[in-house]
């Protein structure tokens, strides 16, 4: 099973089919339509256009290692 449809997920799923593995992809999200905002490098790593809005936390509660400012592109 892999989660997520993106440029990670369906290679990965593509590579374990091509192998022989039978593969279940997992999306959550919508289409996301080809326009040029969602091909632009700025607008989609610097902007953010594309994260998500919502906090993800451990089970323990703690939201900290998926902290947006970890996780940045520094410019």
């Amino acid at each position: 099973m892999v989660i997520g449809s993106g440029s990670g997920g369906a290679s990965l799923g593509h590579h374990l089919a091509r192998n022989g593995l039978r593969v279940s992809l997992i999306e959550r999200g919508g289409y996301l339509p080809r326009s040029r905002a969602n091909w632009d490098c700025k607008t989609v790593f610097v902007v953010g256009a594309c994260q998500t809005k919502e906090t993800w936390r451990r089970r323990d509660g703690d939201a900290s290692f998926f902290s947006r400012s970890q996780w940045s592109i520094p410019l």
